[in-house]
């Protein structure tokens, strides 16, 4: 008897253990995923251990098959220069730590080079993947370099201290996504002679020089990177840069944010945020061509007067000017942009810059106060990245603005007295834009928008049309034409006529719910986790993981109430994340089932 019972409990275990192991093969099974999406495995699968040299492993990689995949699978390796003469997949799912080598290995002296890298990947090695390395290139001129190796992919890896950390060039089809650049001597990313191209989500900080270096470059998409407290600019853009769209990047605490001293055509800089750019008088340019957000240099050009086209950028705080034309060039014609101030006189634009000021409203919400940045009466549906701060009934909140809106939770019922204060930084006038904000009203949500209505009914407005189109038309950069008008010191932008300062009105919008859908905090924020010292320190030594927890405001209570000081922002749900966790819970939840329908049945059995 006694017998039987330990069977029963040995059986049980077992089934228990099983269970276990299903469970977490659930969650191994979508890491893995993951990790490797990218990775085509189409031939022999070679673990790279750390007891191999750097001449074991270089000669493993020239008796390789096309498309066969290296694992390096131990957490350091040292005095590594490895040349990629073929397609080949090298890639750490632990995170390798690779210290590469100072010195000419005789591979390397067969290309020719006097440069000491890391990985050099040649012509032959097109259609290549670098992915999960973290490469310390103090010893080294390059940490990677990708020499005319076309379709090639450099995704995931954290290169620190080189003379250049990662250099493409005569390579067209590149893919550089979720990479950390940091710390160079000089340059962080360097493109020379590229074409069709995919440069997202990196990060460049505390080099040398510049971000992002580059020369020669046509129908590329520069976007989501992050490039902060650069020695020198964030983007620089010489030679030529042609059909090349620039997005989404945030640029701060650099001399410039972006230079442009290149020829141009059907460029576009659109939606980059570009703040607290700082002045220093030992710029190589010169003192007062630093602390620029935008920085025309004396060698751009227009091709064909179809010149570079800025749009709908973010602009505040820089320490000379938020957009500065160099003094030997023609008037050039931006297009709209928010300056971080209503008032034509306090924006700190080039005079030899014309622009469209993109102006702040607060409206009615549902689930509170929204701060939507507008065009004309147009509500903004994409723009750089800005905060502003907010008064709202005597309490002060700060509201970062993604994509032209963010929201301050507050009793929709009531009536509120609103604030929004504009400037206040380098020698910047603070502004306050005074708004009256009505209730919301669940039965008009018809979209009427009268911020500039001054009997703060709003009845009188007309409906906004939030489906406008903001793209707006590309004007030739040295025509000085356009919509935009001026040329003198104190007032070199012109708005399209909204709420000016000290003008109030009610607001509401149409189609406010697609604000409450996408109600969140910036603990998802790309830009905000880099905020705090203590994660711009992680993530300048090459510590991804360890700047993501910093956020610079909480989230919302749950009852939905605000509270002082707190910051609301707009940030879209990750549906590929959601659908993961869903997935998997289902998975789970069926396993726990299959596992319970073990243990009746077991149960059943042994009473018959």
């Amino acid at each position: 008897m006694v017998e039987k019972k330990y069977k029963k409990l040995l059986n049980l275990f077992i089934i228990c253990l099983l269970g276990l192991i299903l469970v977490s093969s659930v969650y191994g099974a979508d890491e893995l995923q993951f990790s490797n999406d990218d990775v085509a495995v189409e031939g022999t699968v070679y673990d790279v251990s750390s007891d191999l040299s750097n001449n074991d492993i270089q000669s493993m990689l020239d008796n390789a098959g096309q498309g066969d995949t290296f694992n390096f699978v131990s957490k350091e390796y040292k005095g590594i220069s490895l040349v990629v003469d073929k397609k080949v997949n090298i890639v750490s799912n632990v995170n390798s730590t690779i210290y590469t080598s100072g010195d000419l290995s005789n591979k390397v002296q067969e290309l020719n080079t006097d440069k000491t890298f890391g990985f050099y990947f040649t012509k032959n090695s097109a259609g290549s993947v670098l992915s999960g390395f973290n490469i310390i290139a103090a010893s080294s001129d390059y940490g990677v370099i990708v020499d005319n190796s076309d379709n090639t992919i450099v995704k995931g890896n954290s290169i620190v201290g080189a003379g250049n950390n990662l250099l493409v060039k005569d390579s067209n089809d590149i893919t550089l996504w979720g990479n950390v650049l940091n710390k160079a001597k000089e340059n962080g990313l360097q493109l020379q002679n590229v074409s069709n191209c995919y440069v997202a989500n990196n990060t460049m900080m505390f080099n040398g020089r510049s971000g992002i270096e580059i020369y020669d470059i046509d129908n590329s998409n520069i976007t989501s990177n992050y490039c902060c407290n650069n020695s020198f600019n964030g983007i620089s853009l010489y030679g030529k840069s042609f059909n090349n769209s620039y997005t989404h990047n945030f640029l701060n605490y650099n001399t410039n944010g972006i230079y442009v001293n290149c020829q141009s055509s059907g460029d576009e800089i659109k939606a980059n945020t570009l703040i607290h750019n700082i002045q220093n008088p030992n710029c190589e340019l010169g003192g007062f061509e630093s602390g620029n957000g935008l920085l025309f240099g004396d060698s751009y050009r227009a091709v064909a007067n179809n010149g570079v086209y800025v749009s709908y950028n973010s602009f505040a705080h820089n320490e000379n000017f938020q957009a500065k034309n160099n003094p030997l060039q023609n008037m050039i014609t931006l297009g709209p942009n928010f300056f971080n101030s209503d008032d034509p006189e306090n924006t700190f634009v080039c005079p030899l810059l014309l622009a469209k000021i993109l102006r702040l409203n607060a409206i009615s919400l549902p689930n509170g106060i929204g701060i939507q940045m507008v065009e004309g009466d147009t509500p903004v549906k994409e723009a750089g990245t800005v905060s502003v701060q907010v008064e709202v009934d005597g309490n002060m909140y700060t509201a970062t603005l993604e994509n032209g809106k963010a929201v301050i939770k507050a009793d929709p019922n009531v009536d509120h007295q609103v604030e929004i204060q504009v400037g206040g930084e380098h020698n910047q006038e603070v502004k306050k834009i005074k708004q009256k904000v009505t209730s919301y009203n669940k039965k008009d949500d018809s979209g009427s928008s009268d911020s500039g209505n001054k009997d703060n009914t709003g009845s009188d407005g007309k409906p906004s049309d939030t489906d406008g189109d903001n793209s707006g038309d590309k004007t030739g950069d040295n025509s000085g034409s356009g919509d935009a008008s001026g040329g003198n010191t104190n007032s070199s932008v012109i708005s399209d006529g909204s709420t000016s300062s000290g003008d109030s009105g009610s607001a509401n919008i149409k189609n406010s719910d697609e604000f409450s859908q996408y109600l969140g905090t910036n603990s998802s924020d790309y830009y905000q986790k880099y905020e705090s010292l203590s994660g711009k320190d992680a993530m300048a030594n090459g510590d991804q993981s360890s700047a993501k927890s910093s956020s610079s405001s909480d989230s919302p209570s749950d009852d939905g109430s605000s509270k002082e000081g707190k910051s609301y922002e707009l940030v879209s749900p990750n549906k590929i994340a959601k659908a993961i966790q869903n997935s998997s819970g289902v998975i789970i939840l069926a396993v726990i089932a299959l596992l319970v329908l073990f243990v009746i049945g077991y149960k059943r059995k042994n009473k018959m």
